[in-house]
């Protein structure tokens, strides 16, 4: 019986064991690649990119994911530099946003693409002014996209702004606010806009309406800033 009960432990140890094994799939090329967005589809997954690896410029990545195990991958490149940084689906389009052109030299605008199912581009359109300006996350609420980012429109401290876009890409109203802004997302909720960002060491809640008017803002400092 003795030498029963180790056994008899190790068979009841292993299948806990099993239970944290994860599978996964890699994807990329010897450059610096990264995700920004899932989407689970009927028979596949399509993994969005910024991805580095396969042109000569950064580019868009649509990763097909296939249920058997296939897959294979779009890019969208330019011979400038694109960097996207959050995507949206929505009725059978995707829509990325990012930042394109040398930052470094104060030349890089947002952008906002759009591309069908297949990964063909429907269109990609640049927004900014003289100097830097990024676009960071996007939303939309059934009718409109709705976005956030920062501005360095008169080249000294970034300037967050959210703005209201059609299907088509075109931009319907734009608002900007606060400033020295490093990191910023919106979400939609109750017909109501709400923009977090980071500014200094301290984070921020704005709220808006859908017609560009600024309604609240809450300052919440930052936690390693409180601590004694």
């Amino acid at each position: 019986m003795r030498r029963l009960v180790p056994i008899f432990l190790l068979l009841m140890i292993l299948p806990l064991g099993s239970a944290y094994q994860i599978s996964y799939i890699t994807w990329g090329g010897d450059q610096y690649d990264s995700a920004i967005a899932v989407f689970p589809m009927k028979d596949y997954t399509i993994l969005v990119t910024s991805t580095g690896s396969f042109s000569d410029e950064r580019g868009i990545g649509l990763v097909y994911l296939g249920d058997d195990g296939s897959q294979y991958a779009e890019i969208i490149y330019s011979d400038i530099f694109i960097w996207a940084k959050s995507a949206l689906l929505y009725n059978n389009s995707i829509y990325i946003v990012g930042t394109v052109g040398d930052a470094q030299f104060e030349k890089a605008d947002g952008f906002i693409a759009r591309v069908d199912l297949n990964g063909s581009l429907i269109y990609f359109k640049r927004i900014g002014k003289a100097f830097n300006d990024e676009i960071d996350d996007v939303i939309s609420d059934g009718r409109y996209l709705y976005v956030v980012g920062c501005t360095k429109s008169s080249g000294k401290d970034n300037t967050g702004f959210i703005a209201k876009f059609d299907f088509g890409g075109n931009m319907i109203w734009a608002k900007t606010f606060g400033s020295k802004i490093s990191r910023i997302k919106i979400t939609e909720a109750q017909n109501k806009l709400y923009v977090a960002y980071s500014s200094k060491d301290y984070m921020y809640l704005a709220m808006f309406n859908k017609v560009e008017n600024f309604l609240l803002l809450l300052k919440l400092q930052s936690p390693e800033k409180s601590m004694p």
